[in-house]
This record gives C-alpha cells, sequence and structure tokens, in this order.
C-alpha cells in the first residue's frame, strides 16, 4: 500500500499566486476571491491535501478522527466537484444529495458512512440538518469548504452551518474556506453599498477575503481567467400582425372557457395528498400563457413548434388523468392546438422550410440566427462552442428546434450543431422523471465535451458551478436583469478571445444600459477595495460575527443531544411529521392554521392545530410577530417544542414513527412474551413465510336464499335520523323525513339471524342511527320463481345503479352458498313493496333530451317533492340531489339572487350554455346526496 507522499503527488503544478492563497487558507479562515477560471478549486484541493496530511482522516472518529466536507449549492455541482476531488486525493470521497433519499437515514446509517469515508461533498441543506438532528459535531470536521459562498447570506442553509460552527467551542472549530468569483449575490443600487456586504459576507463566514497581492498579480491571473469581449445586439420590437393579433384572441377566449368548465371532486381522492399536486385548470392557463409569450417572442415559427410541445404535454397529461372528465378537457385543450397549428399550416404554406423561419420568425429570432451564422463563418471549424442563455425552460426547447430546423437546411449543417439542456423541474426525489432528465443533461454535456455539439441552449442552471472550459462564446437571449446573473453567465465564456452578446429589445436598452454601467462600477469597487488590500485585511471581530450569526427572534432549543431546534427549520420538521402519520380515504395529515391580529400591538399571532392523531391536541399559539412568515416559523417553533416534550421527536428531533412506539410500549409491558416467541428467523407474513387463510362466511349467512314456495324472514332495517328537525329550514326537515321514514329495506333470508348491535353513521346534517331489527316478519311463502327472478333483479340494480358498487368484471353470483340472502324494499316496514319492484328492475342513465322533446315537457309539482334527480347538463352527471322545495313563484325570468346574473336563465345560459325552452316551468331547491 503507497503512503499518502507517495500517492498524493500532485498532477499539476500550481501557479505562484495558488500556492501563495493555500497558505493563507492554511493559516486562517479564508474566502477565496478571483475570477472564473482562474482556478479557486484546485486551491482548496491543495488545502485539503495539506490539512490531510495531519492524520485526523485517517482515524475513527470516536478515537478523534475528523471528515473534511466540500459544500455546494447544487446537485449537478456535487457530482462534479466530487468527481474531480476522487481523482485528485488519495481518502475515500463520496457523494451525497437529495436524490439519494438522505432525508430518512438514521444515526446509525450516517455513523457508518463516515466511518468508511474521509471526505464528504454535499449540498449545504444535507449538512446543515445532520448538524441540526446531532448525528455529528463540529469537533468532527477538520475542513469546511463553501463553494460559491456568496450564497451564503439571509436565511440559506450556508448561513445556518456557520450558526452551528459559532455554536462550537473555538478550540473544535473547523478551518472554513469560502469560493466565490463575485462575492456579491444580492442586487445593489449603488456601488458605494459593496463595502458594507463584503463585511456582512466576512461575518456571516467567520473569514477575510483574500485575493492577489498586486495589480501586477491581477494581470497575470485575468490571463487565466475570464475576460471575453462585450457587445450588445439590440433589435427593434415590431407591431404584432393581424394573424398573431388573432390566434393571441383564440388563445385568451379558450383560457376563459377551461376556466368555466367544471371538473367533479371524487370523494376518495385524499385531502392531503392532493393539496400540493397541480391544479388541472391552473396548469392548463399557464401552458396557454406560455404559448402566448412564445409567439410574441419568436414569432409564428416558433409559436408552431410550441405548440406541438403543448400537445405532447396534453397528450401525457391525458393519459395520467384520474377520471374521465379531466381526460375530456385534454382532449378539448389537443383538438384546440391542432386546430392552431392547421391555421398556421394555411398561413406558411406553399414556402420551404427556411423560407418560412426567415419569414415568419420574430427580429429577436433572426438576430440570433444572423449572430451565429456570422460566428461560425469561415474559418471557424465545428469545436468552436456557444453557449445561449435563455430565461424560460420552455424557451430553451423551442429555440433549439428552431435552430435545429434552420441549420439542417443550410451549408452549416455540419458546421453548426444545437442541443439544448434545462435541468429537472422540482420532481420528487429519486422518480423516473428525475433520473431520465439528469442522464440527459450529463449526455448534453459530453457530447459538448466531446465536440458532437457545439451549441448548447440552456437555462440558468449552466450560469454558475459546471465546468464548460472549451467555450468560446455565450449570448444571452434574455438579458441579464441581475448582476449575478451577468458576472455568472459572463464567466461561462473561458477560451482566450471569447465574446459575450447580450440581446435587448432596443426599448429596452437606455434602462440596461444604466444597470450595466453599475455592474462595471462593482466590479471596478471591488478591484479597488480588495486587489493588494487583503493580506493585511483585519479578521472580523467576535462580536460581528455573534451579531451576524444569531439575530434570531427566537431563540433557538436544543435536545440532550444536541440537535438544534430552531424558527427556520421549524415548519420543515412539522411537516415531516404529520407526512409519517397514518391516513386513509377518510383522514388527511393536514396542520390547521389560524391567524388572530393582536389587538393591542397590531402584531400577527398564529397558532396551529395539529391532526387528530397526534397525541397533542390542544391548538398552540405563537408569539406576535410583525408579518405571517415570522408568526407561522413561531407557531411552528412551539408545536415542535410542545411535541418533543411530549415524546413525538426523539433526541434527535426525528419523528418516532409507530413502529417504534410500538416497540418502546412492548419493552416495558410485554417483555415476558419474549420467551413464547418461536426461534424461526422467518417472519409470518412474509414471501418466504407465506400462510394461506381460507375466508369463513357465518352459517347464518350461507345457504339462505329463499327458495319458491317456502317459508322465509324477513328482518327490517331500521333507520331513524338522530338530529333534530327545523321547520324553518326545508333541507334540514326534508332529510329529516325522509331518513325517518317507514319505508325501509330488509333482509330476506331463511335462516334466523343473531341480534345484531346498534350502528351509528354520521353524515353532514349530523347522527344517523341504523338497528337490525331482531324480530322478524315471517314470511309462509317466499313466492313464485318470477317473483324471485324480479327481487335479484332488484338487487343487481340496487348494487349496481344505486350504490355504484358493480364492476364490469363481476357477475350475479345465483347459487346458494356465502351471503346469499336478498335486499328487498319494504312498505311501511311491513311487507315487500312489490310495485317499486316492478317499476325498477333497472335505473335509467341521465340523458339530455331534444329541444323539441324539453318544449313538451309538462310539469307537476307534486312530481318532484322528496325526489332524486340528477341533472344531465352538468360535467358530474353521477351527482344526485334531492328536491327539498318547489318553487311554483319563481320562474326562469325571476331575478338572480345576486348581482352577477340578472334571471336563472341568464345564469344557465352563461355557466352551463343551455337555452330554457319553457320559460313558464317552475324552480326546485335541491341539496346533494
Amino acid at each position: 500500500m503507497q503512503t499518502i507522499e507517495e500517492t498524493q503527488k500532485e498532477d499539476f503544478v500550481p501557479r505562484f499566486y495558488q500556492s501563495q492563497m493555500k497558505d493563507v487558507c492554511i493559516a486562517k479562515n479564508t474566502i477565496v476571491y478571483l475570477p472564473t477560471g482562474a482556478g479557486k478549486t484546485h486551491i482548496a484541493l491543495m488545502a485539503i491535501r495539506e490539512l490531510g496530511r495531519r492524520g485526523h482522516l485517517e482515524k475513527p472518529l470516536s478515537q478523534g478522527g475528523k471528515r473534511t466536507f466540500f459544500i455546494v449549492n447544487t446537485v449537478a455541482l456535487a457530482k462534479q466537484q466530487a468527481e474531480m476531488i476522487g481523482r485528485n486525493v488519495v481518502f475515500k470521497t463520496s457523494v451525497y444529495t437529495s436524490d439519494r433519499d438522505v432525508d430518512t437515514w438514521k444515526q446509525d446509517r450516517w455513523l457508518e458512512e463516515f466511518a468508511k469515508y474521509q471526505i464528504i461533498v454535499c449540498t449545504c441543506q444535507i449538512l446543515l440538518d445532520v448538524l441540526k438532528h446531532g448525528y455529528l459535531a463540529m469537533s468532527h470536521i477538520n475542513l469546511l469548504v463553501f463553494d460559491e459562498c456568496h450564497h451564503g447570506v439571509g436565511d440559506h442553509p450556508m448561513h445556518g452551518i456557520m450558526e452551528q460552527y459559532l455554536r462550537a467551542r473555538k478550540e473544535d472549530r473547523p478551518r472554513v474556506i469560502g469560493l466565490s468569483g463575485m462575492l456579491l449575490y444580492k442586487e445593489l443600487k449603488m456601488k458605494e453599498q459593496v463595502a458594507q456586504e463584503l463585511e456582512r459576507l466576512e461575518n456571516t463566514f467567520d473569514s477575510t477575503i483574500a485575493t492577489v497581492g498586486s495589480y501586477d498579480a491581477y494581470t497575470e491571473v485575468c490571463r487565466f481567467s475570464t475576460d471575453p469581449k462585450e457587445g450588445l445586439l439590440s433589435f427593434h420590437v415590431v407591431q404584432s400582425s393581424d394573424v398573431m393579433r388573432n390566434l393571441q384572441g383564440q388563445i385568451n377566449d379558450f383560457i376563459n372557457k377551461v376556466a368555466l368548465f367544471d371538473l367533479p371532486k371524487l370523494l376518495n381522492q385524499n385531502k392531503s395528498l392532493m393539496r400540493d399536486m397541480p391544479k388541472p385548470k391552473k396548469m392548463i392557463t399557464k401552458y396557454f400563457k406560455e404559448l402566448i409569450y412564445q409567439f410574441e417572442d419568436l414569432g409564428l415559427f416558433g409559436g408552431a413548434i410550441a405548440l406541438l410541445g403543448l400537445i405532447v404535454q396534453f397528450e401525457l397529461d391525458k393519459r395520467e388523468s384520474d377520471h374521465t372528465m379531466l381526460r375530456l378537457l385534454y382532449r378539448s385543450c389537443i383538438t384546440f392546438c391542432e386546430n392552431l397549428r392547421h391555421q398556421l399550416e394555411n398561413v406558411m404554406q406553399g414556402l420551404e422550410i427556411k423560407k418560412k423561419l426567415t419569414l415568419f420568425s420574430s427580429i429577436k429570432a433572426r438576430q440570433l440566427i444572423a449572430q451565429l451564422e456570422g460566428f461560425y463563418k469561415e474559418g471557424r471549424s465545428r469545436k468552436t462552442k456557444t453557449l445561449i442563455f435563455v430565461q424560460r425552460r420552455f424557451s430553451a426547447k423551442v429555440v433549439y428546434h428552431l435552430l435545429k430546423i434552420y441549420f439542417s437546411e443550410t451549408e452549416n449543417a455540419e458546421t453548426i450543431l444545437p442541443d439544448f439542456m434545462v435541468g429537472c423541474n422540482g420532481t420528487m426525489p429519486e422518480s423516473i422523471e428525475q433520473i431520465l432528465s439528469a442522464k440527459k443533461d450529463r449526455r448534453v454535456l459530453e457530447r459538448f465535451k466531446k465536440n458532437e455539439t457545439n451549441v448548447i441552449v440552456t437555462t440558468n442552471v449552466l450560469e454558475e458551478g459546471i465546468d464548460l472550459q472549451m467555450c468560446n462564446s455565450v449570448i444571452k437571449f434574455d438579458y441579464p436583469e441581475t448582476f449575478a446573473s451577468y458576472e455568472q453567465s459572463k464567466g461561462r465564456a473561458r477560451m482566450k478571445d471569447s465574446t459575450y452578446t447580450v440581446m435587448l429589445d432596443s426599448d429596452k436598452r437606455e434602462k440596461f444600459l444604466k444597470k450595466y454601467v453599475l455592474y462595471k462600477e462593482i466590479e471596478e469597487e471591488l478591484r479597488r477595495a480588495l486587489v493588494g488590500k487583503t493580506i493585511n485585511r483585519p479578521e472580523p471581530l467576535e462580536a460581528d460575527v455573534t451579531k451576524e450569526l444569531t439575530n434570531e427572534l427566537i431563540p433557538p432549543f436544543y435536545t440532550k443531544k444536541g440537535a438544534k431546534l430552531d424558527a427556520l427549520s421549524s415548519i420543515q420538521l412539522l411537516n415531516r411529521y404529520c407526512m409519517g402519520m397514518p391516513r386513509d380515504a377518510f383522514t388527511n395529515t393536514n396542520v390547521t392554521w389560524e391567524r388572530n391580529n393582536d389587538k393591542y400591538t397590531g402584531k400577527i399571532v398564529v397558532a396551529v392545530l395539529l391532526p387528530l392523531q397526534s397525541t397533542v391536541r390542544d391548538k398552540v399559539f405563537g408569539q406576535p410577530m410583525t408579518n405571517v412568515k415570522l408568526a407561522k416559523r413561531s407557531a411552528a417553533f412551539e408545536a415542535c417544542r410542545k411535541l418533543y416534550e411530549a415524546g413525538e421527536l426523539n433526541d434527535h428531533l426525528i419523528p418516532i414513527d409507530s413502529k417504534r412506539q410500538l416497540a418502546n410500549v412492548s419493552e416495558v409491558y410485554f417483555r415476558h412474551w419474549k420467551q413464547f416467541e418461536e426461534e424461526s428467523a422467518k417472519q409470518a407474513g412474509t414471501q418466504k413465510n407465506v400462510r394461506n387463510h381460507q375466508i369463513r362466511y357465518p352459517s347464518q349467512t350461507s345457504g339462505c336464499c329463499p327458495q319458491p314456495g317456502k317459508p322465509c324472514y324477513i328482518y327490517v332495517l331500521r333507520i331513524a335520523a338522530g338530529f333534530n328537525s327545523d321547520v324553518q329550514n326545508e333541507n334540514i326537515e326534508t332529510f329529516h323525513t325522509l331518513y325517518s321514514s317507514e319505508n325501509n329495506f330488509g333482509i330476506m333470508t331463511t335462516k334466523p339471524l343473531p341480534v345484531l348491535a346498534r350502528m351509528k353513521f354520521f353524515v353532514s346534517l349530523g347522527l344517523i342511527n341504523v338497528h337490525l331489527d331482531p324480530t322478524p316478519i315471517r314470511v309462509e311463502n317466499a313466492g313464485s320463481d318470477a317473483d324471485l327472478a324480479a327481487l335479484k333483479q332488484f338487487q343487481l340494480m340496487l348494487f349496481r345503479d344505486v350504490l355504484r358498487l358493480w364492476k364490469e368484471f363481476l357477475v350475479l353470483d345465483s347459487s346458494n352458498e356465502a351471503n346469499s340472502f336478498l335486499v328487498v324494499p319494504l312498505a311501511q316496514s311491513r311487507q315487500i313493496d312489490w310495485q317499486v319492484v316492478k317499476d325498477f328492475p333497472f335505473l335509467a342513465q341521465p340523458s339530455e333530451l331534444s329541444t323539441v322533446a324539453r318544449s313538451r315537457m309538462v310539469f307537476d309539482a307534486k312530481q318532484y317533492r322528496h325526489r332524486v334527480i340528477l341533472p344531465w347538463y352538468r360535467t358530474d352527471r353521477e351527482r344526485a340531489y334531492v328536491v327539498t322545495a318547489v318553487h311554483e313563484h319563481l320562474t326562469p325570468g325571476s331575478p338572480f339572487p345576486n348581482e352577477k346574473y340578472q334571471t336563472y336563465e341568464d345564469y344557465f345560459g352563461t355557466v352551463y350554455g343551455q337555452q330554457i325552452c319553457n320559460k313558464n316551468q317552475f324552480l326546485i331547491e335541491v341539496k346533494g346526496i
């Protein structure tokens, strides 16, 4: 086995300023400030090696060993840096990101990882969670490297990590190295704010900013870093054509129709699961507004490409839909988009592809094409690389297809090879979408590095951190709106003689130039304040560091094992606790928030009520705060503290699941059971130990089907309303009458049944009492074959058409075996209601009548009172209503109750698109069942 000295021979020769700054980093906490491409990461790598030679990394944590953490801001950057560090150090390196599901790991799993690996590359939130839960102490870390440390202000996780750093004793604190090529992430309004922000950054990381020692050295650094030639490409936006305005009008009209589309709320949808799901109508509206933007930004040809993308998206959404009406809505969207495509094809027909693109693209799109053609003119090879930055994910895809179509029709088809990259859009960790997206992004970068492609259209996912050194040109298709975006995108142009071009609407030119002048003043102010002045730059005062890192309005709470509960992470912890609770289709784990205003101080007080499954049942109040955001944090903080005190959170502030709680109780009350446990290692109910269980039915309900001409019993199923009647409220009075009616159902069987317990059910109006009368009605003759066939047909109708429990794969069981009794209708709870059996062998489904049929309808008030109706004109035709009142004094022409509609006829015409045929009919009042 090689020694550290033998294997850690540097495979690169450090530049003089890199060695100099490495020594500074070893001596004190340092923020390394160098331009993009100047080798900041190599300085950190040399420091990792230097500190690793001191022997702490080789020891286990239990023997005083330490670990090095390289902290990054994104998943892609974590994987890139881990690969680079792993190639250049002898120590074992591992990377931890959200896609490894590390949020569910407990302390024992983390300790296993820390025992195997010495250098940890991870996103900042992961290390913060490990420290807050007390899985690792600052004394176990020898070095913290913060990549792109300018993010670490405010509520950022990097700021939280430094709060944990401040809690440790001075002798236990690790060395801190920050890496940044811009230092300033906050948008500044004037260059005079630079000094204040630099001091704040130094206080946050308890470090001093270090850069090169002189302007001569800075000039030397610039030879290795990015300094592209900058240019501004302005264009005039022309007025929209008649075709464009017509299309936009059609899209806006369709958006309004989508808003009026009535989607049913399914009863079997769990509200807590559906709460965070995107709302279909909102997403459709968002897609069409995005389409309008693409038409305005790229023209008719780009809009036609965007329409194809929308058709594909709607087709995918349609296949994922969980009910018929939503699929119908998506089919309508697809039809509408295909109609727009047909209109565009008619406008652009008769022209070759290149001519279409040229004539029907916006000036902005044509300028981009001309810029690329000029850049890849003679003398340029395929190895020339270009990045095109756009603001929107959809724009990246459309611009890519536009460039691909255009250049495939020109002599530059083999010279200009475009691709696109947009990253992952917040899908669930470890989802197939995220895995495929990450895999595609890696392939895009690999093809770009291998010269298989040379133009990438991308969003800000490539602005920061990702290493693409072979890049000659950067084009900002949408101009940078912040200093951070300007610096980061410009830093991607790393090659010598590279260019940085900003495309800009001429109307916004003056506004951007003012910002551009400020950006240049900020850059100059940074050089003036730092270059040549960082050697003797004073270290931040302890008081200033403490003030910056402990400005919490709510003091944190610490457990026995050092886990920290603070207001910032309390909402996340509360949601995690609630998500782990048991749930089903009828219960949810939602947290209820309640806002109150303090009469005396004018501040906001938020109260939180936990789900019924929680042992903390009382409403928890937070402290009065100046805004809702802080008030919610305060309430969540108090709730989490009460959960910890109630034993719902362990000493690491991790929710204790039901299995762990049951195990704890078993240790106390059922310890003696262990002596009776079987020695078999196989657990019953698992795949390796399957036990067959025969389902048995009661003998009283088996072989009990009524037979022709033979005696039987009818047990009355009595139903009675447990809520009070209210003559003032027709809805309550009607349902009380219906529930308390003597017209019940009965169980017809040949075998006597035992006395069964009374049952209580609850509806929106209140309690419903149900019991099976223990004294049956004795029937000497069950009836003829025809009578029993009619009763079986009625039972089929009851379960298929009324209760809708029938499935297509089911058949009527005519065997006299398990559960073979019949459910029959009873008149006055005394005898079978043969008239109902005769009238309802099946239940007709609601269907639309013709206009002629509706105009001939005769309305009788007696036929509607207390009847069940299903409106055919509503989207949810299966929803049933009971008529609670008939208003013979009202007609469709009567005034509507609110000012939005003039009459009831106006309401039905606007909302349902229906025309009233009989304008003299009365109106009915209904209540849903």
